[in-house]
């Protein structure tokens, strides 16, 4: 599976050719999740930089069912049930 996902000039996912709309991501921090985790080398940030950056103002205890929900709605918009990679504890794939 071909995942491209477009930050510059707008926001756009294709999963295999197939567009995700804006209605396919049901949350929009499942979009944000994305769009933090296609900017860094290796595609990977640890849980707490992850919270850090979308929930700023909560708790780890908090913040970290939300992460779980975005991440759920993100392989669900795309489709990949491996998509994004729930070793949160440690960090995401």
């Amino acid at each position: 599976m071909t995942v491209e996902i477009t930050l510059l000039g707008g926001f756009a996912v294709t999963s295999d050719g197939t567009p995700t709309t804006e209605d396919g991501w049901g949350r929009r921090q499942a979009a944000a999740l994305v769009k933090l985790l296609a900017l860094p080398p290796g595609r990977r940030m640890h849980r707490e930089q992850v919270i850090d950056a979308l929930w700023p103002d909560q708790t780890l205890d908090e913040a970290g069912p939300k992460l779980h929900k975005a991440a759920y709605f993100t392989r669900r918009a795309l489709a990949r049930p491996n998509g994004i990679g729930l070793g949160l504890r440690k960090s995401l794939r």
